[in-house]
């Protein structure tokens, strides 16, 4: 791919990891309450104005529709409409468990993903990645922090990986494109330590304030 400042990535589709235990915070981490709402409604809210289809990734498709009613009634119907289960690839752990299921049922030429725990990212998210997506001349573009789950992939190259033990080892080969979210916007919620925290910015801070309400 060429570089080039005005790249927009064709239609895409989004994902939502929430596979994990969340043994650090008290377990059903995408659940926990922030701000009044569970973390993975942040995340669905950031995201789906910004795809196509949204699916929500877990261990199996009856764990992720069973999440997906919990959270429908902190979501607009219009957005819980379209939320979708999908399933971890079987045989593979973790994150590139995530990542290779919500390949699988993608059907768009470009996936965005993320996990639960990244409430405040901004809604140009897509549109960062992409930027280095073009800049960057890559196939695959990550946040480098907190975490690669944040990611825009190329669907058809994505396929092409062999699965690793680590997300970062698994997209190595392609040699991500890499952006950047603020500490705010990328702020990682994985303990009770963490949420709290995050209550404190929505507290504090002007710009969280302002999401919130505006979500």
């Amino acid at each position: 791919m060429a570089p080039n400042s005005t790249f927009a990535p064709g239609p895409t589709d989004g994902a939502v990891f929430v596979g994990g235990e969340g043994a650090r915070i008290g377990g059903d981490k995408a659940l926990r309450m922030l701000g009044g709402r569970p973390l993975l409604a942040w995340v669905i809210l950031a995201l789906a104005p910004q795809v196509a289809r949204l699916g929500i990734v877990a261990r199996t498709t009856e764990d992720a529709a069973s999440i997906i009613a919990a959270v429908m009634p902190a979501l607009p119907g219009r957005i819980g409409a379209r939320l979708e289960p999908w399933a971890d690839r079987p045989g593979l752990e973790g994150p590139v468990a995530a990542l290779f299921g919500a390949a699988d049922r993608c059907m768009a030429p470009y996936l965005l993903t993320s996990a639960t725990d990244t409430p405040f990212l901004p809604a140009d998210v897509r549109a960062r990645l992409a930027r280095a997506l073009s800049s960057q001349g890559a196939a695959i573009a990550t946040i480098t922090r907190p975490t690669p789950t944040i990611a825009l992939c190329q669907r058809a190259r994505l396929v092409t990986l062999s699965p690793r033990k680590s997300l970062a080892g698994t997209l190595a080969p392609l040699s991500p494109g890499q952006s950047l979210l603020s500490a705010v916007e990328g702020f990682n919620v994985n303990t009770r330590d963490d949420l709290c925290e995050a209550e404190r910015l929505l507290a504090t801070n002007e710009a969280l304030t302002m999401l919130n309400k505006a979500r």
